[in-house]
């Protein structure tokens, strides 16, 4: 099964520097969730090409690039799926984040609450 945290151990070692390079480089853009699971990003490179990613949770079912290349998995799809993984990391760091805020707001209003209440 290839996921978001196994997928560059099936991609050759050329594949995948390349597209880190293209990641790190911000090559990917307009990067979408258009549906749970189904994502669209357009990756700048000699061309513009438009990459497709089908995913089940963290299981990467398919994808699709419109460049020429020929071979199993392109670096655009390996910058694409950087960019989701990355993505969905903020996300949840995001997330995470705001709960811990509101955690520590509510434990200070039920303090204040007990020390003003007669």
């Amino acid at each position: 099964m290839i996921t978001l945290d196994n997928f560059e151990n099936f991609v050759p070692y050329k594949i995948w520097m390349r597209g880190e390079e293209y990641y790190e480089t911000d090559a990917v853009s307009e990067l979408e969730e258009i549906s749970p699971g189904e994502w669209t990003a357009t990756v700048e490179g000699t061309d513009d090409y438009n990459v497709e990613i089908s995913m089940d949770g963290n299981e990467i079912e398919s994808w699709y690039c419109d460049c020429p290349y020929d071979g199993e998995i392109c670096k655009h799809v390996v910058a694409t799926l950087l960019a989701i993984r990355d993505n969905r990391k903020k996300a949840g760091n995001s997330i995470f984040s705001k709960m811990k805020i509101k955690a520590e707001e509510i434990r200070w209003t039920l303090f204040w609450r007990k020390r003003i209440s007669f």
